[in-house]
């Protein structure tokens, strides 16, 4: 199998990125990006980097003989959605602006998600996930409380259905539970006892689906 992954799912995308991180510390990005310029993308990585079209087993020998080894992922545009890319390298070069995984002053995102480091319960080492850019949850934070005082039920209800829908990540789950705390705080604080606030769907786990080959 290549080192590329192609898809249209954003969660397998995201799947996709946290496999490159392990051992990959520096990428690059590009997102909101139309099919045409991904496809120059594709073609112009492959020639520049062709280890991207070789297995993991080489990739390995690469790395043990000092060298760098690639990986990208590409979310093709589906359904309206912009597309991007983003290529990976367990040593930079000085072709790309590099940046480095780890740094958090430079996180990996991916629409409304940024790439973390977060200890699992039970788990001595951290691993990878996704939560929400902080400007962004507050931004829907201030939507939601908007939504609750001006009585826009309908929004709330789409708003709240279509976030069971998330791409199912710890760090993005843990966010949606701490913004339907503040939906309901809200809600018992300016709305009547008498009003019930519109159901909460259930949030899904994001499971590991199988990629196929490029």
């Amino acid at each position: 199998m290549t080192r590329i992954v192609v898809t249209t799912r954003l969660t397998l995308a995201m799947q996709a990125i946290i496999d490159a991180a392990r051992v990959h510390r520096y990428y690059v990005q590009c997102e909101d990006l139309r099919i045409d310029k991904l496809l120059r993308v594709f073609r112009k990585f492959k020639e520049r980097y062709p280890d991207l079209l070789r297995d993991r087993f080489h990739a390995q020998r690469l790395r043990s003989a000092g060298k760098a080894s690639h990986y990208l992922v590409i979310l093709r545009p589906y359904a309206g959605r912009s597309g991007g890319f983003w290529l990976f390298a367990s040593a930079p070069d000085a072709i790309e602006k590099w940046r480095d995984i780890t740094d958090r002053h430079n996180r990996l995102t991916i629409y409304w998600w940024e790439l973390v480091r977060h200890t699992r319960k039970g788990n001595a080492s951290p691993s990878w996930t996704y939560r929400m850019q902080a400007e962004v949850k507050e931004r829907v934070t201030q939507q939601i409380a908007e939504a609750i005082a001006k009585r826009w039920d309908g929004w709330l209800k789409r708003f709240l259905g279509s976030s069971a829908h998330w791409p199912g990540f710890a760090g993005i789950r843990k966010d949606r539970r701490e913004l339907v705390r503040v939906a309901r705080a809200r809600w018992n604080r300016v709305r009547r006892a008498s009003e019930d606030m519109p159901p909460v769907p259930t949030h899904y786990y994001a499971r590991r689906k199988r990629r196929k080959k490029v």
